[in-house]
């Protein structure tokens, strides 16, 4: 498939390019839908719990749990997109790499696995 897209480079070039930005904006907007870290950021902003959803992370999991998790993954987020906009966009795949011993050795000590295993699938 990468084969055919390099082939294809001349045709992609005659597509302008707000096309191009507009079906990548609606494939990113389209599958915030249904991502738990998106899911769980909403409830940070819906105050009557009656109004939340029916998720494992609502039901199985108390809500300092849900926020604490939520709030460390917005953390990790944050700090990744700020190093990229002040020029270590470069180290940003290494940024990514170095979440996995995060989330391996580092989170565990925070969270039960039974917690981690209905916030993080």
């Amino acid at each position: 498939l990468m084969f055919v897209s390099l082939a294809a480079t001349p045709l992609l070039r005659q597509v302008p390019q707000f096309i191009i930005i507009g079906i990548f904006l609606y494939l990113g907007m389209s599958s915030i839908r249904g991502n738990s870290m998106f899911d769980r950021m909403w409830l940070f902003g819906i105050w009557d719990k009656t109004r939340w959803p029916d998720e494992p992370f609502v039901t199985e999991v108390s809500t300092a749990t849900t926020h604490k998790f939520t709030g460390l993954q917005l953390a990790c987020f944050s700090i990744i997109v700020i190093l990229r906009y002040v020029g270590a966009g470069g180290a940003m795949p290494f940024l990514i790499a170095a979440l996995v011993p995060v989330r391996i050795w580092i989170v565990p000590r925070f969270f039960s696995a039974e917690d981690l295993e209905v916030l993080d699938p």
